[in-house]
């Protein structure tokens, strides 16, 4: 999404494991070795006095039975939300899954992302970093304008009822 902030990044420390093929292991069943990659990046200090907030989206089912099921979504969000909560120095994680009550302000509605980037938007500074992450469906129109496919979204009219990035 497009956000008209001045943003710093600075994570303690990104990690993730990649599986990478042994060559060395010529047989029939594969051998992998894992290899522990990431980036290490400054903490906070004097230089960067921003408040940090974040809005993580993840959807595996939509309303629209037209709209396919994704199975990795919902989990990817979660996880970074306890990374970002344990490590990541936030002030404030938002959380919005397609698991919680329909009626709660956590369910990823196109009204809900749009209420929560408000009250994050609203709130902060120049110095402040606003991290947005969406795992689900996304789409393009024919002028390559980009949108994310809320959980009320539907297929018959996308493009009006999907959260537009330029907003």
């Amino acid at each position: 999404l497009l956000i008209n902030k001045k943003i710093k990044l600075q994570l303690p420390l990104v990690t993730y494991l990649f599986a990478e093929e042994n060559p060395a292991k010529k047989k029939k069943k594969k051998k992998y070795n894992f290899v522990q990659k990431g980036m290490k990046l400054k903490s906070l200090d004097e230089e960067n006095q921003g408040n940090r907030y974040a809005i993580i989206i993840g959807i595996n089912e939509y309303e629209d039975a037209a709209i396919s099921k994704l199975n990795k979504a919902r989990n990817d969000a979660k996880a970074l939300d306890r990374l970002l909560k344990a490590q990541g120095q936030f002030n404030k994680v938002i959380l919005l899954t397609d698991d919680v009550d329909l009626q709660s302000k956590k369910y990823p509605s196109a009204e809900n992302i749009m209420g929560r980037l408000k009250e994050i938007l609203s709130g902060a500074s120049e110095n402040d970093l606003v991290l947005v992450f969406f795992s689900g469906h996304g789409v393009t129109d024919k002028d390559g304008k980009g949108y994310l496919v809320a959980v009320d979204s539907e297929q018959a009219n996308i493009f009006s009822t999907a959260v537009p990035v330029d907003k």
